[in-house]
């Protein structure tokens, strides 16, 4: 087992020699068995522990052996209780959810250990594949516990339970059994002591043959994600506040393209029935996640934060450099005609006599109306005009409107200016220069 274990360690390249490593220790025998090896291995170690008070007085016997067995081995020891059934009843996660989270977290947090181990083992991963289909999974579901994830190692992934039960017993260590293990309250305790057992009959070899599925799924998922990774960059097209899928690229990828979705939005918090709907939901149709939007746009599916912009007025009772968000407004009045017309979207020119302070500087909103240049007066929606100009949802309500006094929008910054208040070049006595950017 000692030689083994170290092959593993060294193959998969877990840790090396002189790094420090923190074991969690519940006390069981899975657990004591990795204890006793990396003594064996002279790899320098600490313990930890739990007592989630989940068992009463075994509960308080399981942290005393542990605090016993770091004695024996002269190693460093750390503990810490939970009251777990409390926590769990305000979260309202269940108890195993909430023992696994605090658990990580607490270990996450112990400093000078550059490794946690922890003592799964190829049982483990056994029973998590059918967890896993049960509840429903991708190829990622398929390949067992990783034998590395972070911080995270799991020196014992190569070897079985009876494996390390013979280990245990030759080597006459003490262990503490835990009396829920052999309950069938828990699914993974049903499928334990229920549906391996019965598997086993049909395959003496199980575990060995768990073993191989395991290399051929993990091979496969590599495999996968490399052809996935390939079409992810057709797809995708970063943009200055997210990104865009390219809808007509994801049709040619009909038949997986709900797989390639869960790739790119399942990390931004998507649920599955979002991701189901989406590709057959029509223009306009917006999802959320708690971080993100997607839109659905007319060639593309446009995905930004969820930061909406400040929806505050800016009060401008004069000419003057203003500072509104993140932007900055200058207005200058100007007598005569002008001698230039702008050569950027984000300058204009208002006919003074037309322009009545204060004016508001505002972002778009449900109704609004103007009269566009070169309309010849006529109204138009706002709405409408975004449409026309083909922005999306997204950008338009980012896109700041100056309104005056009498509460005509004057201009759609950096896109149009209203017909009422262009500059009559035979009437006109001033006008107004406006420049519009960024702070």
């Amino acid at each position: 087992m000692k030689a083994a274990f170290l092959q593993y360690v060294q193959t998969s390249n877990l840790l090396h020699a002189s790094e420090k490593t923190l074991l969690a220790v519940s006390g069981g025998l899975d657990s004591c068995a990795m204890v006793h090896l990396f003594h064996q291995a002279g790899f320098p170690f600490g313990i930890a522990h739990c007592n989630f008070q989940l068992r009463a007085k075994a509960s308080d016997e399981d942290e005393a052996f542990v605090r016993q067995l770091a004695i024996q081995y002269g190693v460093p020891f750390f503990s810490i209780s939970f009251e777990t059934e409390r926590i769990a009843s305000q979260s309202n996660e269940s108890i195993q959810m909430v023992a696994r989270r605090l658990r990580y977290e607490w270990l996450e947090s112990i400093q000078d250990y550059l490794w946690i181990a922890t003592a799964h083992h190829l049982n483990d991963s056994i029973e998590t594949l059918f967890l896993n289909l049960i509840r429903g999974c991708g190829i990622g579901g398929l390949h067992g516990i990783p034998s590395k994830s972070g911080r995270i190692i799991r020196p014992l992934s190569f070897a079985s339970r009876a494996e390390l039960e013979a280990y245990a017993k030759q080597e006459q260590l003490l262990w503490r059994e835990d009396a829920s293990n052999s309950s069938v309250k828990y699914r993974r305790n049903k499928i334990r002591h229920q549906v391996i057992p019965t598997l086993q009959e049909m395959n003496p070899a199980l575990e060995n043959t768990f073993a191989e599925n395991f290399r051929r799924f993990r091979e496969t998922e590599y495999w996968y994600q490399r052809g996935l990774d390939a079409a992810i960059l057709e797809l995708i097209l970063p943009k200055e506040r997210g990104f865009s899928i390219d809808k007509n690229a994801l049709i040619r990828y009909a038949p997986g393209q709900t797989s390639l979705l869960f790739a790119i939005l399942n990390p931004l918090g998507f649920s599955d029935d979002q991701l189901e709907k989406i590709p057959h939901s029509v223009v306009g149709a917006r999802f959320f996640s708690e971080s993100h939007c997607l839109l659905n746009d007319r060639e593309f599916f446009l995905v930004e934060e969820n930061e909406q912009p400040e929806w505050s007025e800016l009060q401008i009772p004069a000419s003057g450099i203003y500072t509104w968000d993140k932007y900055q407004i200058h207005i200058e009045r100007i007598e005569g005609i002008p001698e230039r017309w702008p050569d950027s979207p984000q300058e204009a020119l208002l006919d003074a006599d037309q322009l009545d302070f204060p004016l508001t500087l505002r972002y778009w909103r449900e109704g609004d109306t103007f009269q566009p240049l070169g309309m010849g007066g006529q109204h138009q929606k706002v709405q409408d005009f975004f449409s026309n100009q083909k922005i999306d949802r997204f950008e338009k309500a980012r896109i700041p409107l100056l309104i005056n006094r009498d509460g005509q929008i004057a201009w759609i910054v950096g896109w149009r200016i209203s017909e009422a208040f262009k500059i009559n070049s035979s009437a006109s006595r001033a006008f107004y220069y406006l420049k519009f950017g960024k702070v």
